[in-house]
């Protein structure tokens, strides 16, 4: 599939589950589900991984959804959680799991070029309303560029870090003081060089029925 193609579909996917309904994410996680039979590459150690690092994000969504959501109480005690907030959380923590999963997917199979290609071609009608696309791809090449060289810093970090509460703590602040200092030494070393911005051509028409019908079906799920 074209990595236009592919990018668009992602959107699309983020865009219904970002709606909060049951049966659309029933669909999507059938499709991506289905798309990782298609590539034959379950990729569970890296999905768990980028999960594992967005724990407290969840764990901040469960508790506001969970105690802060009225409705009915799911227990028959004062600080029951609610029914209706135990439904809409887990939904909404399961659709943001998804959204992971598949994005991971789409980096996993697709080189990098290939996605900011397809982002270029994608921003193309930015550049006819007057908006900087050339500056805004570069700033997202420069960007991934740099987490990159910063992922050595953040891994060491993390054995350094200790098993105690303190020490864990203590650890964040030095690491984000060290990836400040480390960013400021590049900028402040790094030599004058060109970014070549990848491109890509126009996909196949055909393989515009995927998103067109992926869109299609959401849309029937929703008003039925």
């Amino acid at each position: 599939m074209d990595p236009v193609i592919r990018v668009i579909c992602l959107i699309v996917l983020t865009g219904a589950l970002s709606r909060n309904h049951l049966d659309v994410f029933l669909f999507c996680t059938f499709i991506v589900v289905s798309l990782h039979i298609v590539t034959r590459h379950l990729f569970i150690t890296s999905h768990l991984k980028l999960i594992n690092r967005m724990r407290w994000f969840f764990l901040a969504l469960m508790i506001m959804y969970f105690w802060f959501t009225p409705g009915t109480p799911a227990l028959n005690m004062a600080w029951s959680p609610t029914v209706e907030g135990l439904e809409q959380g887990g939904l909404r923590a399961g659709s943001l799991i998804l959204v992971i999963i598949a994005i991971n997917l789409m980096i996993q199979t697709t080189p990098k070029e290939q996605i900011l290609g397809a982002l270029y071609w994608i921003l193309a009608p930015f550049k006819l309303a007057g908006l900087p696309r050339d500056k805004f791809m570069l700033r997202m090449t420069l960007t991934l560029e740099t987490l990159s060289e910063l992922q050595p810093v953040i891994e060491q970090r993390k054995e350094q870090a200790g098993t105690t509460l303190q020490g864990r703590f203590k650890n964040i602040i030095n690491s984000t003081s060290d990836i400040f200092n480390t960013i400021i030494h590049k900028a402040e070393n790094a030599p004058e060089r060109s970014v070549t911005i990848p491109l890509t051509a126009s996909p196949p028409v055909v393989q515009w029925l995927f998103p067109f019908m992926f869109l299609f079906s959401i849309i029937l799920i929703y008003v039925y």
